[in-house]
This record gives C-alpha cells, sequence and structure tokens, in this order.
C-alpha cells in the first residue's frame, strides 16, 4: 500500500476534483428508479449476462465489478491509502470478521440484509468464523439475488437467498429469519434520502442477538476540517442518506437498546468512511 496525503488526492479522484472545481454538481437523486436502474439493470445485470456458466465463482465476479489487481483509492482509520482492490476486500473482511465474531457464537445464523451479489458474505463464509452457522442473503434486486444462487450453487455453499427491501421494509420469502440472528447491512442503508427510525424498527422486529451496520454515515464527518467537508459534500452530491446515525441511535435510546459506535474506520471511497453502529444485543 501507498499512502497518499489530502494534497494529493485531486490527483487520484476525479471525484475531488468535481467537488472543489466552481462547475456545479449534478445531484442523481437517489430514487427507486435509479437505484433499480444502477443495480438491476447497469451493474448486477450487466455481470450476471456477461458470466459463462462455469465461471460462477466469487473470485470471477468479483473480479468483473473491480479488478482485483487494480489500484484503487481507500481509506483506513483517517490515513489515504492507493492499493489494489483485493487488499482493500481483505481489509474489509478482516474488519468485519473480527466484529462479527464478537456476536456469532450466541447467534443462530448469519445474515445480511441488501448483499448485493455477497462480495462479503461469500468470503466470510470461507472463514472458519463462521463455517457452523446458516447463512442468509437478502437483496433487493432480482439480478442480485440470481448471482449470490448461482456463485451458491458454483460453491457448493448453501446459502439461503430471499428479497428485502430496506427502503419499503418490505420482507417476501417463502421462509423466514430464525430469532437470534446476527445481522448486519454493508453499504446498503444509505441509498434512502428519507430514513428515520422505522429502519431500525425494521431489523429490530426480527428478534436478532445483534444488529451490525457497517455504514457511511453523514453526520459523523466532521465539519471542522477538510476532509470531513469533502466526504459531506460527496454525500449531499449524491443524495446519499444524510442521517443514519441518528435514526439508529435514536431508535436504541427509546428501546432501551446498547448501542457501540465506531466512526469512520475504513471505506473503499476515501470520501465516504464507513462507521460501525453495533446494537441490539439479546
Amino acid at each position: 500500500m501507498k499512502k497518499i496525503s489530502l494534497n494529493d488526492l485531486p490527483k487520484y479522484s476525479n471525484s475531488v476534483k468535481k467537488i472543489l472545481s466552481k462547475e456545479k454538481e449534478f445531484i442523481k437523486q437517489k430514487t427507486k428508479d435509479e437505484v433499480h436502474r444502477e443495480f438491476e439493470i447497469e451493474t448486477w445485470g450487466t455481470i450476471l449476462s456477461s458470466t459463462p456458466e462455469d465461471k460462477f465463482n466469487i473470485d470471477f465476479v468479483e473480479n468483473k465489478y473491480l479488478p482485483l489487481n487494480e489500484e484503487s483509492l481507500f481509506i483506513k482509520e483517517s490515513q489515504i491509502y492507493l492499493a489494489t482492490n483485493k487488499e482493500i476486500l481483505e481489509k474489509h473482511v478482516d474488519l468485519y470478521e473480527n466484529i462479527l465474531s464478537k456476536y456469532i457464537n450466541k447467534s443462530s445464523c448469519l445474515v445480511e440484509f441488501g448483499a448485493g451479489f455477497g462480495s462479503k458474505l461469500f468470503k466470510l463464509a470461507e472463514r472458519n468464523t463462521f463455517k457452523d452457522k446458516e447463512i442468509y442473503a437478502f437483496e433487493l434486486t432480482h439480478s442480485g439475488r440470481f448471482l449470490i444462487e448461482k456463485i451458491s450453487r458454483y460453491n457448493d455453499l448453501n446459502i439461503k437467498v430471499g428479497f428485502i427491501d430496506l427502503r419499503e421494509k418490505k420482507f417476501l420469502n417463502d421462509f423466514e429469519i430464525p430469532s437470534g440472528a446476527l445481522i448486519f447491512t454493508s453499504y446498503a442503508a444509505h441509498y434512502d434520502p428519507y430514513m428515520n427510525t422505522e429502519f431500525a424498527r425494521f431489523m429490530h422486529e426480527f428478534q436478532p442477538s445483534a444488529v451490525v451496520n457497517f455504514e457511511p454515515c453523514y453526520e459523523l464527518y466532521d465539519d471542522e476540517n477538510i476532509h470531513g467537508l469533502l466526504c459531506r459534500k460527496y454525500i449531499e452530491d449524491n443524495d446519499y442518506t444524510q442521517n443514519v446515525w441518528s435514526s439508529i441511535n435514536n431508535y436504541c435510546i427509546n428501546n432501551n437498546l446498547n448501542i457501540y459506535l465506531k466512526k469512520n474506520v475504513i471505506g473503499y471511497n476515501p470520501l465516504m468512511p464507513i462507521s460501525i453502529i453495533e446494537w441490539a444485543f439479546d
């Protein structure tokens, strides 16, 4: 990995250049149709249609999404680095395992809401920490769910796949999530500009042992330093959720639930580091 200074960010990031330029950025509103177009059709749909039937292993699919040997910027504990996408993914999965391992032994199963094509979940399933637990993946898009099913079959895994809409709080499946599940989200909660405490209530109604949200939190970006202001502007320009933290925290306060926070720990995008919110312990 190579360290990158804040002053050198514009050399590596077009997003930073746009934010700092005088040119007004066009804001893509995160409507349901826009999210559907981005993921159902352009992202997961394109990967699904272009992957040969004999290539549905997680590394092949991962490489189609983000070429693993290409270098990208990422942020870890306030330091910006240039590293390969494979290194960045591994650091995320290592962190997720470290946090989730605290709860998995007392949990009935591991569940991801908003799983995409299962990038983190399949990597976690390979770890000994989770080998004896049932694993569930819930995703909004049909193409994402189909990708998870194909990868699961190809790798001889028994991951149960279902539909969930975090924005509309809808869950439509032929099976139930066992009570006492360890539920997590990863880069999945920031697509609803109108979030409120119902987001947390929806997850809590599944009676989990714990919930962990690995999510970018606008409110936790410092508005008194340059990097924090850049992060806030990036969230605003992309119409991402600005109240993930307060929505969950207010629900926990109102329902006397334990909650722990680690701010701005890591991020694929140096302008969108994720925080870790741990809550709803049994």
